[in-house]
């Protein structure tokens, strides 16, 4: 004679089945929700760290900083170009003689200051992050 589940047995295990994933789901859903939370975060941070990277870079081989550079904006001199950082709508712009980009989406960086404590020294403050350097030309 075979050996087989009965009907009811089969029943019973794919009700304690379903409850099973009925009680695990929440906290899946959980994890999904805080998985998608540090994901966006970090992409955040790592955009702050590649402006704040570029932007410091830029300066560092700038030649001076222009008259007119205010807290919120900075423009100086590089290889004989003026370059421009600002926040316009929540997104860095970086302007280059006529051409413009944008490093940032919309909503990516609050805060952009600039201060000027030497005519050869900036300090820059980038939402979270901060920096003050010497310009080496």
């Amino acid at each position: 004679m075979k050996k087989a589940f009965t009907l009811i047995e089969l029943l019973l295990a794919l009700t304690m089945l379903t409850v099973l994933i009925i009680a695990i789901m929440p906290s899946i859903g959980t994890s999904w929700r805080t998985w998608r939370k540090l994901a966006q975060a970090s992409d955040i941070n790592q955009t702050k760290n590649i402006v704040m990277t570029r932007l410091v870079n830029d300066l560092r081989g700038a030649s001076q900083i222009v008259n007119g550079s205010t807290s919120s904006e900075v423009s100086f001199i590089l290889s004989g170009e003026t370059l421009n950082y600002t926040l316009i709508n929540s997104k860095v712009r970086r302007k280059k003689g006529g051409a413009v980009g944008y490093l940032t989406n919309e909503n990516e960086i609050k805060t952009l200051l600039f201060d000027y404590p030497t005519g050869k020294m900036i300090s820059i403050k980038l939402d979270d992050l901060a920096t003050t350097l010497v310009l080496r030309n």
